[in-house]
């Protein structure tokens, strides 16, 4: 097999696989981003095992314990939960020939991540850890883009989300001589991150504009979630436009690395590298701090990477199609 046919049959299977990517990538790497926020593995099963050693304690209390007193470890636990439902469930659903409860399946897990991200935020989440719970939820959401793009809007706005805690995440690192590259890159991270997010959110609003257009691709009109049904219409009213406007006045302009053409035509693969050299900018840098949680934090934002690219592999059939000699260029990364 020659260099350029691999690299299109693996083009080819990153961009079949890509809900299923996205999901295991940003799953992957917003569990291990929780156990940094508790600490690292040590501090979270330290947490973990000082709560069961209760014996005198019901579920319920230790619940209630855990939450007040470990609300990252408890946020790791519910973010596990989570993606297991999701696996578990998909899979018995898939083997049993019942693809139309995938939908359902994957809707109460983003339910159950935004039920959680309440949680945390109660009971006082490191930042890291409720932004790792945003993007579950996203991920979740994203995970279904191909049942109706109405999901890219939804899941870009909760990977803002996670941005924005990515952010409040640097700033609360604090600026000393040991954490200084930390935190600037992670709050840097963070902010293209919750704008990725934006303009996945207007990758939504194209895919929605094409779909309206072809019935045979898009849900039926019944559905909450088809393209010109309520919820798209609710954000189409409310929010359309002021993401336009933030994607072009603020987002696309930071992009100074992004060619003009990239950002015009290809929202999804804008949103890759807007993120993907800011996770590996900041995985080196947490690495090199020689801490626990800075060691899970660098291969959370590695598998964070994975789901980047799988988010920008949407974008390649519209490359081949209208980016000419750039399709050259990015495959020979």
């Amino acid at each position: 097999m020659t260099r350029h046919s691999a690299n299109g049959f693996v083009r080819h299977w990153i961009r079949r696989n890509s809900p299923e990517l996205q999901f295991w990538g940003y799953e992957g790497g917003n569990v291990l981003a929780a156990v940094a926020g508790a600490g690292g593995f040590l501090a979270f099963y330290d947490g973990i095992h000082s709560i069961a050693a209760d014996a005198g304690a019901d579920l319920g209390e230790r619940t209630v314990a855990l939450l007040s007193g470990f609300p990252d470890a408890a946020a790791t636990i519910g973010l596990a939960v989570i993606i297991l439902w999701s696996l578990g469930f998909g899979a018995m659903a898939k083997r049993m020939g019942a693809g139309f409860l995938l939908g359902p399946i994957d809707g109460t897990a983003a339910l159950a991540g935004m039920s959680l991200i309440a949680a945390t935020i109660i009971f006082g989440a490191s930042w890291i850890t409720i932004s790792a719970v945003f993007f579950v939820s996203g991920s979740a959401l994203l995970r279904q883009c191909f049942e109706s793009p109405v999901f890219l809007k939804l899941g870009g706005l909760l990977i803002s989300g996670g941005g924005i805690c990515l952010i409040g995440a640097g700033l609360a690192f604090g600026f000393s001589v040991e954490t200084t590259w930390v935190a600037a890159l992670t709050a840097v991270t963070g902010y293209f991150v919750a704008g990725a997010g934006l303009m996945t959110y207007r990758g939504g609003m194209f895919e929605c504009e094409a779909a309206k257009t072809n019935s045979d691709t898009s849900p039926h009109r019944s559905s909450l979630f088809h393209p010109a049904g309520p919820v798209a219409i609710l954000l189409e009213i409310t929010l359309d436009r002021p993401v336009r406007i933030l994607v072009d006045a603020v987002v696309l302009p930071s992009l100074i690395w992004i060619p003009r053409s990239v950002k015009t035509e290809a929202p999804f693969l804008t949103s890759m590298w807007a993120r993907l050299p800011w996770r590996v900018l900041t995985a080196t840098a947490v690495l090199a701090t020689g801490s626990a949680e800075g060691l899970t934090f660098a291969v959370a934002n590695l598998f964070w990477a994975v789901g980047d690219i799988s988010i920008g592999s949407l974008d390649w059939d519209r490359e081949q199609r209208s980016l000419g000699p750039m399709k050259v260029e990015i495959q020979a990364d």
